[in-house]
């Protein structure tokens, strides 16, 4: 099937990302946020360890979740508390449907 010239026949699989995807995605969020919304280094890394299994559509999920309840409350210091109070929503979540 086409259309303009664009092919829409084809799909591509892509593998989920290993330990040092995860962490170079995080981290590339994690620098881009203002020094009050800017988690730590350290959760970071820890929350690229705990993700195994993660697709970079989770990872997304997980960084949009954060962004938001953080952005209800908005204090400093505090994304170090909510990334990983997330993941391990989005975690049971993913588990109650088999995903984890």
């Amino acid at each position: 099937m086409q259309a303009g010239g664009c092919r829409f026949d084809r799909k591509d699989h892509f593998g989920l990302p290993g330990a040092a995807e995860r962490l170079a995605y995080l981290e590339l969020w994690r620098v881009g946020l203002d020094d009050a919304m800017r988690p730590s280094a350290a959760t970071v890394a820890q929350v690229a360890a705990d993700t195994d299994g993660f697709s970079y559509a989770y990872l997304k999920e997980l960084l949009v979740a954060t962004t938001v309840r953080w952005a209800e409350r908005q204090v400093p210091g505090a994304m170090d508390l909510m990334m990983p109070a997330e993941l391990a929503e989005l975690r049971a979540q993913m588990s109650s449907v088999g995903l984890a």
